[in-house]
């Protein structure tokens, strides 16, 4: 099954709307135009509240179906059905009957061509049970009828003579000797009043019949019920259910807690929420990030919506879905098997926790993050700040490529600005750049998620617990520095897995890369596409950077590293 097939089948329950998004993003629409309209009901005539399957002029074609078409003209209300034009005397959507009569006998039963409408052969409408057909035979002879049913028609400047006859009225079935015949459908209780002189054949005719439209009945309701509005996709000529995400084609997804069996399986835990394992309909599994609701005032959910979905690239992380049911925000991501970045972190023992994946995997997989960053930084319509790049936002996919996720933080950079204003500092400290505390380094811009780059470098290598085990002197300095210090000085690092002088290569060079995006001043550090080109470069073309900072500056404690700031 398709990627996309699998994205439209997404279970959810309700969905924020557009409204949420347009206030506080308005270049940024999340729903699918046809819920926010089909949304809408119509007046037409003296009905109120009509929806689908009915639509008129005004509406998006979409929200109706073709057949179910009303002209309204002040208090005249009517449908082509067959075409043949019916006056709409009453709409039923209970029962789904619609009460009509023919446009052309309301005014008169002399009509100015003979016109024969079958419903038993319309694809849909019928005329109920209650109902038949009446005949109306014209230019007959006098002598094969009943003198109580016989009328005179002025027709094409004569008078002619006119029958009429029912099932239930006694009388001749139809004549040889007639020359024409129409048959029109009628309600049962008019012809017994016929029968009983309590009304005149005019008015027979005028109180019209009943049809029953058995359009889409099942369909339309389980889309009503699982929070969507019906519609019809012309262009595909078929029934559609307009969610606020996008359209479905029988009705919005389900129950996340379903989803995810009442959440029992978790796999993640971030500042923002739990994130658990789930499933769809058709197999497909799932990462469904259910946020805190003590958490901010909802700011994040808006940011991550807003700002992932404008993206598409491997390095990237795809949102399938976002879910808000009152104070409850759910958000579903595709499912990355081998978890976050973070588990396979260098910690400094040999304990069978730790897990190293090689450092030509790690080798690429920094590169993968460097192509995603480029891509949020400069690929985007509008530019993606992510500030809080980090070794648990990045996931793998069972291939262990990279992907970058969790946007809660983002902002987002219209006709690619490259500075942007931040009230407050955002990110995780050891991870921030030093420019978002403070704008003596310079202002706050996509160089932030450089330096967060950079300093993730350094930790996965393993540069930090070097310092943390290895250094007599190592409570004096920070632990950039300290690594700076040893390239600048051609020192060996004691790096895990390192054996080959490839793999040695391969090491310092992400060191050195590392140093260049941690610079003290933002426009110092290497754009994102450059450092893509630094890390394909052999170790003999790189040149080692400046001391990242200014001055040797003291070590800040070592759980300041763990420490997040929203």
């Amino acid at each position: 099954m398709s990627s996309t097939s699998t994205i439209f089948q997404i279970s959810l329950l309700f969905f924020i709307t557009n409204l949420l998004l347009s206030v506080l993003f308005p270049e940024y629409v999340c729903a699918y135009d046809g819920y926010d309209e089909c949304s809408k009901s119509f007046s037409c005539g003296n009905f109120t509240n009509i929806g689908y399957p009915f639509w008129t002029n005004g509406q998006p074609e979409y929200c109706g179906h073709p057949a179910f078409k009303l002209d309204c003209e002040g208090d005249n209300v009517t449908i082509d059905i067959i075409s043949q034009k019916y006056h709409v005397i009453n709409i039923s959507y209970e029962y789904q009957i619609l009460k009509i009569a023919r446009t052309d006998y309301r005014s008169s039963i002399c009509p100015k061509s003979f016109v024969n409408i079958n419903f038993n052969v319309s694809e849909f409408f019928n005329i109920t049970d209650e109902d038949e057909y009446a005949t109306l035979f014209y230019e007959c002879d006098p002598t094969e009828y009943r003198a109580h049913n016989k009328f005179s028609c002025p027709i094409n400047d004569e008078v002619v003579d006119i029958y009429f006859t029912a099932p239930k009225l006694t009388g001749h079935e139809m004549s040889t000797r007639c020359n024409v015949s129409l048959s029109l459908p009628v309600l049962d209780i008019s012809i017994q009043r016929f029968i009983n002189f309590s009304m005149t054949l005019e008015e027979v005719i005028k109180e019209g019949f009943e049809v029953k439209w058995n359009l889409d009945a099942e369909e339309c309701f389980e889309c009503f019920d699982s929070g969507g509005k019906c519609g019809y996709e012309r262009t595909l000529n078929e029934f559609t259910c307009f969610c606020p995400d996008q359209p479905y084609s029988t009705k919005c997804g389900k129950d996340v807690k379903k989803m995810t069996n009442s959440f029992k399986d978790k796999v993640g835990q971030g500042g923002y929420g739990s994130v658990y394992k789930g499933k769809l309909p058709d197999g497909s599994l799932v990462a469904v990030k259910l946020l805190n609701t003590s958490k901010g005032n909802g700011q994040e959910f808006i940011n991550e919506v807003a700002s992932i979905s404008r993206t598409s690239h491997v390095n990237v992380v795809t949102l399938l879905g976002y879910c808000l049911e009152g104070s409850k925000r759910a958000l579903i991501y595709e499912f990355m098997p081998n978890g976050s970045l973070e588990k396979f972190r260098y910690n400094g023992n040999n304990s069978k926790s730790t897990q190293h994946l090689g450092w030509e995997k790690m080798y690429e997989i920094m590169i993968g993050i460097a192509r995603g960053l480029e891509y949020l930084h400069r690929g985007c319509n509008t530019r993606i700040l992510h500030f809080d790049i980090k070794p648990q936002n990045i996931l793998l996919d069972e291939d262990f490529c990279p992907k970058i996720s969790d946007f809660g933080l983002a902002k987002l950079c219209l006709n690619k600005e490259s500075i942007v204003s931040i009230l407050e500092a955002r990110g995780t400290i050891g991870y921030i750049a030093p420019e978002v505390f403070s704008r003596n380094f310079g202002e706050v811009s996509h160089k932030s998620d450089v330096y967060s780059y950079g300093m993730m470098i350094l930790e996965l290598v393993g540069c930090k617990n070097n310092l943390d085990a290895g250094d007599t002197h190592s409570s004096e300095i920070y632990f950039p520095y300290w690594v700076y210090r040893h390239v600048e000085q051609s020192k060996e690092f004691k790096l895990p897995g390192v054996v080959t002088s490839e793999e040695n290569e391969i090491a310092k060079k992400m060191i050195i890369v590392g140093l260049w995006c941690i610079q003290a001043r933002p426009s110092d550090r290497p754009p994102m596409n450059k450092v893509i080109e630094m890390l394909q470069l052999s170790i003999e073309d790189l040149q080692i950077p400046p001391t990242p900072f200014l001055s040797s500056p003291p070590r800040p404690p070592i759980d300041s590293f763990t420490m997040s700031t929203s």
